[in-house]
């Protein structure tokens, strides 16, 4: 059963309800990102012994380095759930809203696998402008359906 919300939120901005799974892989990745980084930073990270008059201690960058990597993996974790249920929810929208498979497939293939059109225009054996135009055509059907179940 589709929520009340997404159902207006889809009737409304079928693509942007969409793109949510775009949105969270982006997060994802940068925090990926970031944590290759910061392991780059801890290998190139080396002590040197030099003669210091005063000694302060040894360096924290190592030890800040590896907790904000830990810290990114435990934020990638929470990412990676909240990510499984969009796609859950996208799946169930896109399934509940369409009942041609073709237009079921392209959605699917787009919007949850992440292919651009030309590869779907590939996969699916179409000319590129023919897939543009079942894409336009499932939103409208998704927008159309998701308004008339909100009555």
């Amino acid at each position: 059963m589709i929520p009340v919300e997404h159902l207006e939120w889809i009737a409304k901005d079928p693509k942007g309800y969409l793109n949510r799974n775009y949105k969270i892989e982006m997060r994802i990745k940068a925090k990926y990102d970031r944590i290759e980084h910061l392991h780059n930073i801890c290998n190139t990270t080396t002590q040197t012994l030099k003669p210091v008059v005063v000694y302060t201690g040894p360096s924290k960058k190592l030890e800040n380095c590896i907790c904000e990597a830990i810290d990114l993996e435990s934020e990638i974790r929470r990412d990676i759930v909240e990510l499984e249920q969009i796609q859950r929810e996208t799946a169930e929208a896109i399934n509940t809203l369409l009942d041609d498979t073709i237009l079921k497939t392209l959605l699917e293939m787009r919007w949850l696998s992440g292919k651009r059109m030309e590869e779907i225009a590939i996969d699916m054996n179409y000319a590129f402008r023919w897939v543009q135009r079942l894409h336009a055509k499932a939103l409208r059907q998704m927008q159309r359906n998701a308004a008339a179940r909100q009555e």
